[in-house]
């Protein structure tokens, strides 16, 4: 019998390669890297996680479990929640729509759904949050988050 030739082999050597692909993976050191790139980008699917890292789907799922025992999704929500509260911290001047778009919602309306569901408070209520924890009580009346409201709410 005649060696196979390289042809023949390919698909075998695929095979094996596609049954060791999680091993194939330091997980740890996968989960990082997903986490990274959750960080510059909280909106990017799976799907584009995947394509953009060259890694399939369920190898990506599979590292977000052992690295932090949630789902992708979830740790996109958290990262998320994260990124918005961050951005209403460090840019409280910034209008919601700006928060918005700036975290790459297409639309105000899908923000607001995605902090009411994520922290059971509306964007405005979550702001104020963080603006309470951030400053002393008597700095409160010159920050600008609230005396836009204080200008907002006599009109």
């Amino acid at each position: 019998m005649a060696d196979p030739t390289a042809q023949e082999c390919l698909p075998v050597a695929f095979l094996v390669c596609w049954i060791l692909e999680g091993s194939m993976y330091d997980l740890k050191d996968l989960f990082s890297r997903i986490s990274k790139k959750l960080s510059l980008c909280p909106r990017l699917s799976l799907a584009d996680l995947s394509i953009e890292m060259r890694v399939e789907r369920h190898t990506i799922e599979k590292a977000v479990k052992a690295g932090c025992g949630a789902t992708f999704r979830d740790l996109r929500k958290r990262t998320m929640l994260l990124a918005t509260q961050r951005m209403l911290r460090e840019h409280p001047h910034l209008t919601l729509k700006e928060v918005a778009y700036a975290l790459q919602y297409s639309s105000v309306s899908s923000f607001c759904r995605f902090i009411k569901t994520a922290t059971g408070c509306s964007p405005r209520e979550l702001r104020d949050q963080i603006a309470a924890e951030i400053l002393p009580a008597k700095d409160m009346q010159r920050h600008p988050i609230f005396t836009t409201i204080l200008k907002s709410g006599a009109d």
